[in-house]
């Protein structure tokens, strides 16, 4: 199914990864492709655009989803002090945004939908500067009202 979705969404002509892949590039289940838009807008860095667009599920609309409420999930050693000055200041501007601690993990952002439990979407910024991750969150979250 997930190959039929990239076709669509692609072409047939894109080469598809296997999602084993897909996770050791730090590319789970969830990924939209408009999220791979968006990340190319963000970070600017063709391979990881091109790796993105072999893993993600197409999206209906082609729009970018607004989430509910995000987290940040990361071992606290592997968070710079520049990005958690900006998780804080971005909280404090009413963005719904939390920092859960995880001993081992690399940082991860899942985003949720309004009452959702369960994980819509996550993205691995391991890799991504401070500056790149706050810009994502604005783009990705609906501020609280």
């Amino acid at each position: 199914m997930l190959a039929s979705t990239l076709s669509i969404c692609l072409g047939s002509d894109v080469d598809i990864l296997l999602q084993d892949d897909c996770l050791k590039l730090g590319f789970d289940s969830t990924l939209k492709c408009s999220t791979c838009q968006l990340v190319k807008e963000v970070l600017d860095v063709e391979i990881f655009y091109s790796d993105c667009l072999k893993c993600c599920i197409n999206d209906s609309d082609g729009g970018i989803t607004k989430y509910a409420k995000a987290a940040l999930i990361s071992d606290k050693h592997l968070v710079s002090k520049d990005l958690a000055s900006i998780l804080k200041r971005l909280k404090k501007e009413g963005y719904p945004l939390t920092v859960l601690g995880k001993t081992g993990a690399r940082p991860e952002l899942r985003f949720y939908m309004v009452d959702a439990t369960e994980v819509s979407e996550s993205v691995n910024v391991a890799t991504w500067n401070p500056s790149a991750v706050e810009e994502f969150l604005k783009e990705k979250l609906q501020m609280k009202q």
